[in-house]
Parts: C-alpha cells; structure tokens; sequence
C-alpha cells in the first residue's frame, strides 16, 4: 500500500494535462521507431508509442509512414504523371518540390513517352535506391497491337532497350518479378516502402465487374499503405487535385494493375535510407549515358545485361 500524505489527500484530484497533437514529424518518428522494431522481431504499435510520448492522434491524421512522409502533388500535363510519382517519392526522402522541379525532371529524360525504366533512372540520377520490378524485363514484343504504345512504339524499343541493358552498370537495379495480391498487400502493411504502380487509369475508379470497352490508358500513382478496415490500397493520385490520399478497395486496384499494358510494373522505394541529391548541373543524364553506350555499341541493347 503507498504512503499517502494528509496533503495530497485534501488536493482535488486535477485533469490530466492536455496532450499535444502529434505533428507530421512526430509521427515519422514514432513510425520510423515502430518500424525498426518490429524488423527486431519485437512487437510494436504506433497508438501505443504515440501515447506513451504523450501526444494524441485526433484529427484523423494520416495512417501510414509513407502517407505522412509524402507531398500530394499533381501532374503538369497529361503525359508526366510518373514524374509527379518521382517527385512524391523524393518528397518522401526529403526534396521537396523546389528542390525537384518538374523542369528539372523533364530535362533529364529522353523522351515524353515515358516508361517504368525511365523513371527508374530518374531516381537513380539522385541517388535513390530503389528497385524496378516487372513482368517483362524487355521491350520487345511487350505490346503489339496494343493502342496506348503503337503511334511510338519502335522508337520507345530501341531507349528502352539501351536502358535494360545498361541498368546494371548505371546503378539502376531491375528484377523480373510480379507481385501476388497478398505480396503487394503485405508490402504495404510493412509500412518500409513507398511505391509507384503502372496501373489502367479508367479501371482505377470503375464499380467492380463493371465492363469496360476503351483501350488500356497507363497512369502512374504512388501506393503509400493499406487500410484493413476498409480493405482498401491507399495511394495518392497525380491526376486528381484533392490532397488527400485516395482509398481504392483492393479488388478494384488489383484489377486495375493487372490489365494487359501494365506489366505489373513497380517501383520500391525504401523509405529509410539518405536523403537523395540534385544532379550536378550540366551533368550528363543517366538516361543519356545509356543511349550514347548503346549507340557506340551498334546496337540498342535487348533486355537484361549478363
């Protein structure tokens, strides 16, 4: 039994003090401590953490690392929604949009017609590591008599080609890999990536099992985590305006990145690693170097280097 004092018997018992609602950086840290516990093996809870620092989590705020770590941004045009991915995932590594204008982007591209492996060099162009996962590591052959590649469709062969094959050399790392629903899911709930997703956009939206005429449409978004409750993907939208993060359920998203187009195309970005930086001015991209090797080569490259 504790030994309690006259005085404190006789003082009104007071509220407890007011908690301070945690801030975006409160919370990365709290995710970020939770997160490397549990690759302990520990067992680790963001509510619990977050009240044993005292703070609360009204307000509804944002329910993933990656989510709270990210910048909403919108697309410029309709053809560079993957550079507004590129530029939220740099967001979520700490650039922010002025350190990364799109200007800047698109200066380091070889093309408007933009593939995964374009992107894929963009961000290794500062520094991030990351990982291309895809169905077809090749261009060739990908998609004949599909209608959203042909007008460009040789072209866009030869760079992309050049580029697989001089990946590796380039720092960029590419993996003929697909994800099943539950590896994708579990890679969410892992709350330890941010990943950019080639899906079909007008399947993005559309009620589940409703048919669907058009041709493929390829939109990039940016999945920042999962909601079981709603068994929904989380992901924020470069071609939508609001700023908050979009629910999509998982069926409806699953079909939508399995449409015949896509190739399954991701791209990881590990959420715990340095901070990325700017190209050096004038250097020479990387898309660039690769295109160049190729040239002196003869050849264009097919798919991945030996």
């Amino acid at each position: 039994m504790s030994r309690v004092s006259w005085c404190e018997k006789s003082v009104p018992s007071q509220p407890p003090p007011m908690r301070r609602r945690a801030t975006k950086s409160d919370l990365k840290k709290i995710k970020q401590k939770v997160s490397r516990a549990r690759r302990r093996g520990e067992e680790a809870w963001t509510d619990e953490e977050v009240d044993r620092a005292g703070l609360t989590l009204d307000d509804q705020p944002p329910r993933t690392l990656a989510d709270l770590v990210t910048t909403k941004l919108v697309q410029t045009a309709d053809w560079d929604c993957g550079l507004a991915c590129v530029q939220m995932a740099l967001s979520s590594l700490g650039l922010n949009e002025a350190d990364v204008p799109t200007a800047l982007l698109r200066s380091r591209l070889a093309s408007k017609e933009v593939w995964s492996i374009d992107l894929a060099y963009l961000l290794a162009d500062f520094g991030v590591q990351c990982e291309y996962w895809t169905a077809h590591a090749s261009a060739a052959d990908t998609h004949d008599g599909c209608a959203f590649y042909a007008k460009t469709i040789e072209e866009d062969t030869a760079r992309v080609s050049a580029l697989l094959a001089a990946a590796a050399e380039e720092g960029v790392c590419v993996r003929e890999r697909v994800l099943t629903a539950a590896q994708l899911w579990n890679t969410l709930m892992d709350e330890e990536y941010a990943l950019i997703a080639l899906v079909d956009q007008p399947s993005l939206y559309a009620p589940l099992g409703e048919s669907r005429t058009g041709d493929f449409m390829g939109h990039y978004v940016l999945l920042v985590g999962c909601d079981a409750a709603r068994d929904s993907i989380l992901l924020k939208d470069p071609g939508r305006r609001e700023a908050r993060t979009v629910l999509v359920k998982r069926e409806i998203f699953e079909y939508a990145r399995l449409v015949e187009g896509t190739d399954q195309d991701l791209i990881a970005v590990p959420l715990f690693q340095s901070t990325p930086a700017s190209p050096e001015a004038g250097s020479l991209p990387k898309v660039e170097r690769a295109i160049a090797r190729a040239a002196r080569m003869g050849g264009d490259g097919q798919g991945l280097p030996e």
